[in-house]
């Protein structure tokens, strides 16, 4: 099997090769089960780096064994392989098998100083964390051997994990020994301790931080038998202990009833998906009767709207029925953010229908943005009433067009008027035509070689950078689903009138219906969908390419291969048959192309697939593309070029069995 003979060269490696093969050896071999324990090899290799990466893909294998993991920690008096190996003991299955070795670690004083750093005080640290972590329990006699080093006074962090370690494993212990005199241990042995009767003691304790740790850690406990405390939490004069009894509640789906929120400073503090679970139906309608009878700021708006939106459908109805005069009426003076918090509460959580004569102010409003905009047609399109859909025709084939840009001196030219501009450039900017798609490209890739000076750059306009407001036509247009209303804006009398923008829209649209280029196709649009995908702004391009059809793009190949749109390009070279050109375009410098040339090459079978892999191995940011092959097949050409060129194997190796696609993955 050609894997197993790979894997054999890639052992040969990892024993005679020098140290950056072997590395990379050592990252293979750990993928595969039958040659994972070659790495125990790598363990007693005298090569520090060696030894440190068998240890982190050791770390990865969390039935690795740990007793040699252990074995090569005691032997080796480094501190950067001992870090790595506290790493693999940490993720290890046989944790508890370490905990004699953990406690040795944080009693031994050895520094190891690299620079102004000591790393003795990272291994005591790492430690005392994972045995704080993980240890599912600690004998007496090792809590003992860890209790005096509270009184050596050890590094700040240190003593934090050493108290959280005795707090969590011996509580009694740490209690009897009289160390947590000092607020600050008291608090941290909180943090960690099991004993429920102590944090609730803890809760009532003068110090208001312990407070908060104890309704925080007895809520994490899920300790449901201290309802009454978190009941009493709610009213309590911190906001954090407030916060964490509310949560708790809404976890538990605890109905406390509106008597207990009474406060409104409690009710500002409470998000309304769990205010909603805290309460029942009567008590929720009961809240929004009373925010809307208040002079409430616009900001309620939203609160209402969602608290009206979890009442049951009944009464949902009902409260909007009052709600929605409310809404219209205040709109206006919403942020856009605030805007579409509430459209969206009503399209996704309601059946609510926006009035046409909402939507239509709203987007005849100039200070309406492109999003609240493409939500009201969006509803324009899912409300199949006479009148929405009357609306909406109106935007789609532009009977009233509104420009909302009004800060634009200019209006947008059209796509036609675009077109005809093309036919006014000189003659002195056109270059000699292109016989050949390959050339078309090579000179896009160097335009140095083939054009004329371009215009100075300071005569050149300057694009800036901005949100351009979309015509609400060209918004209708993308979102419309009504076939024969796209196919009359395909005539010649509604296409002079598009925008550029608007026509990309009806592009989209047409390819998202499944309306034919065939069937729409004219001189005229032919020529607009062509100047639009050579623009380099175009979106959606291959989508658009594969509806133009193959036919299309035949006739019109040269003149497109030739633009400066490297998508585009890219797009196009699935058309090109020619292997000679598709094996050049391997060497364009943009990676797109390269992408698309050899899957072009691949999926056609012209070239054979172990050349198309040697090819890729001169290429290593074309590695990834190893995934599109046959692992049999790849693992072949390695085996062969492993010996001859190593490292070039190994790369690309890694970087094959590193994928999440691959099957070793």
């Amino acid at each position: 099997m050609s894997l197993d003979k790979l894997l054999n060269h890639v052992e040969h490696t990892f024993l005679t090769g020098d140290v950056s093969d072997q590395i990379l050896a050592i990252q293979i071999l750990s993928r595969f089960p039958h040659t994972k324990h070659l790495l125990l090899k790598g363990l007693d290799s005298n090569i520090i780096d060696v030894v440190i990466t068998c240890l982190e893909c050791l770390a990865l294998d969390k039935n690795a064994p740990i007793t040699s993991i252990i074995h090569c920690l005691n032997n080796w008096d480094d501190s950067e392989i001992k870090l790595a190996a506290l790493n693999a003991i940490e993720r290890n299955l046989g944790l508890e098998q370490s905990h004699e070795l953990l406690i040795d670690l944080i009693c031994d004083t050895r520094d190891y100083w690299e620079g102004d750093w000591n790393d003795g005080d990272d291994i005591r640290l790492n430690a005392a964390r994972i045995l704080d972590n993980h240890a599912q329990n600690l004998e007496r006699n090792q809590a003992l051997r860890l209790l005096p080093l509270l009184q050596n006074d050890p590094e700040p962090d240190l003593r934090s994990r050493l108290v959280s370690v005795l707090s969590r494993h011996s509580p009694a212990l740490l209690k009897e020994s009289g160390y947590l005199k000092h607020p600050t241990d008291f608090r941290l042995a909180l943090k960690s301790t099991p004993d429920k009767i102590s944090l609730y003691k803890a809760a009532q304790h003068q110090d208001l931080r312990c407070q908060q740790i104890a309704y925080q850690r007895l809520s994490e406990m899920n300790c449901r038998e201290y309802l009454q405390l978190f009941l009493t939490g709610l009213s309590h004069s911190d906001s954090k202990i407030r916060q964490t009894s509310i949560n708790t509640l809404a976890r538990w789906e605890y109905q406390i009833g509106i008597k207990h929120l009474t406060n409104n400073e409690l009710l500002s503090e409470i998000p309304i998906r769990t205010l909603s679970t805290l309460l029942s139906d009567d008590d929720k309608q009961h809240l929004i009767n009373r925010w809307q009878d208040q002079q409430h700021s616009t900001q309620n708006l939203t609160a209402i709207l969602r608290l009206i939106s979890r009442l049951k459908e009944t009464h949902k109805q009902a409260q909007l029925k009052y709600f929605m005069p409310v809404f219209y009426e205040r709109f206006s003076s919403l942020d856009e953010g605030t805007q579409l918090d509430c459209l969206n509460i009503l399209f996704s959580e309601t059946t609510q229908r926006l009035s046409t004569a909402f939507v239509r102010q709203h987007l005849q409003s100039k200070i309406s943005g492109n999003s609240v905009r493409q939500q009201l047609i969006g509803h324009l399109v899912v409300t199949p009433t006479s009148e929405h859909q009357a609306y909406l025709k109106e935007l789609v084939v532009g009977l009233q067009e509104i420009l909302v840009n009004s800060h634009v001196k200019k209006q947008e030219p059209s796509a036609n008027d675009q077109l005809q501009g093309q036919h006014d450039l000189s003659d002195a900017n056109i270059q000699p035509p292109v016989l050949s798609t390959l050339e078309a490209l090579k000179r896009t890739a160097h335009p140095s070689l083939d054009r004329k000076q371009s215009p100075n750059k300071d005569q050149q306009p300057k694009k800036k950078a901005s949100i351009e407001k979309q015509t609400n036509q060209a918004l209708a247009i993308e979102h419309c689903r009504n076939k024969q209303w796209l196919i009359d804006l395909c005539v010649e009398q509604k296409l002079v009138t598009l925008s550029k923008t608007a026509f990309h829209a009806l592009v989209t649209a047409l390819y998202r219906n499944n309306i034919n280029f065939i069937d729409i196709k004219t001189q005229q649009f032919s020529h607009l969908v062509s100047e639009l995908i050579t623009d380099v702004d175009c979106s959606n391009l291959s989508n658009i390419v594969d509806w133009l059809g193959e036919i299309w793009i035949e006739q019109h190949h040269l003149q497109r291969i030739e633009s400066e749109n490297l998508a585009l390009q890219a797009c196009l070279v699935r058309y090109i048959t020619s292997e000679p050109q598709l094996l050049e375009l391997l060497k364009h410098p943009y990676i797109g192309i390269q992408i698309a040339a050899l899957e072009q090459l691949r999926q056609t079978g012209i070239t054979a697939q172990e050349r198309l892999i040697n090819l890729i191995l001169k290429e290593p940011i074309l590695y990834p593309q190893f995934n599109h092959f046959e692992a049999t097949t790849v693992y072949k050409v390695l085996s062969e070029k492993i010996q001859s060129s190593p490292s070039i194997a190994l790369q690309a190796m890694h970087s094959f069995i590193g994928s999440p696609n691959n099957p070793t993955a």
